[in-house]
């Protein structure tokens, strides 16, 4: 069996197979099965593991819930969410405990997360999600990684519960923007350490 790594950065699917990462296409409508389908053909891939980055974490989840039930595609094995915006930075709950984000929808819901949450369960629940977040140490006090809060990333946690998939959720200290996290050795090992 060959699997794949896709990985999702601003909505941009790139894959890496035999260690050479190509920029195949983006997530746009028109295009979303073009780096599948050529995966699939070109490399025989039955299944794919993917990696989103703030909001291309959306787009991945977006796709996930729009595919999984369509045989025309490998299954997902693994998702990795890093620093995953899924319902907008300005949004999100009043009370800011990792406790109460984890098992509780967000005070006010976007558009985004409105679908998300209406749509989770056409998730195939076999997908193994980890959802990694920065701590920012320059913003004491605060959970965030700087740009994205805690709230949102973490946003979609209990009803990936609800859907029956595994979930972790990975905290990792950081002390660069947000814009800078997929280049931190620490984010790059969990990473490596959860696909390989």
């Amino acid at each position: 069996i060959v699997s794949g790594i896709c990985i999702s950065i601003f909505g941009v699917i790139v894959t890496a197979s035999f260690n050479a990462p190509t920029i195949l296409a983006s997530l746009a409508k028109d295009h979303e099965d073009v780096p599948i389908q050529v995966a699939m053909e070109h490399y025989k891939i039955s299944a794919i593991n993917f990696v989103g980055y703030s909001s291309g974490a959306t787009g991945v989840i977006n796709y996930m819930m729009e595919t999984s039930k369509d045989k025309n595609y490998p299954p997902v094995a693994n998702f990795i969410s890093l620093d995953g915006e899924y319902n907008s930075c300005k949004y999100g709950y009043k009370k800011q405990e990792l406790s109460h984000i984890m098992t509780s929808a967000p005070d006010k819901k976007t558009a985004m997360y409105r679908y998300i949450e209406a749509n989770y369960q056409k998730l195939n629940p076999k997908i193994r999600v980890y959802l990694m977040e920065g701590n920012n140490l320059t913003k004491s006090g605060q959970l965030t990684d700087g740009t994205i809060p805690w709230g949102d990333s973490f946003s979609i946690y209990h009803l990936l519960q609800k859907n029956g998939n595994p979930v972790s959720i990975y905290i990792y200290p950081t002390k660069v923007a947000h814009s800078l996290l997929p280049k931190e050795k620490t984010v790059q090992n969990y990473i490596k350490n959860l696909l390989y």
